[in-house]
C-alpha cells in the first residue's frame, strides 16, 4: 500500500464528527491487516472522478463489511497527483456512519 501513496499526505478522518489528522504512513499503519474476520470496502454507486492535467480526484461512497455483515457506511475523497507518470493517492478525507443513520 505504501508504494500507492504520498507518505507525508494528509488525511482527515471524521469519526463521530470529531476530525483526526494523520499522514497517509499514518492511515496505513492503523490498518489491522492481521485482524480475524474477513474485511471489504466495496464502493457503491457511481465514482466522481475529476482530473486535470496531474491532479484528480475521487469522491467514492462504499460499505465498509466485516465478515457477512455491514458495519457502515460513507463516502471517502481521494486526491491524486501523477509523479514520474504514475497516480499515487496524496490525500484522503473520510467519513462514516451506522448503516441506519
Amino acid at each position: 500500500m505504501l508504494a500507492q501513496i504520498l507518505p507525508e499526505g494528509g488525511a482527515t478522518l471524521l469519526r463521530n464528527g470529531v476530525p483526526l489528522y494523520m499522514t497517509l504512513a499514518g492511515v496505513v499503519e492503523r490498518l489491522p491487516f492481521d485482524w480475524p474476520q474477513k474485511m471489504s470496502e466495496p464502493i457503491v454507486g457511481t465514482p466522481v472522478v475529476l482530473i486535470d492535467r496531474d491532479i484528480a480526484m475521487a469522491w467514492t461512497p462504499y460499505e465498509f463489511w466485516m465478515d457477512d455483515t455491514l458495519d457502515h457506511v460513507g463516502t471517502d475523497i481521494w486526491s491524486f497527483v501523477k509523479q514520474d507518470g504514475k497516480w499515487i493517492i496524496s490525500g484522503l478525507a473520510d467519513n462514516h456512519r451506522k448503516p441506519d443513520q
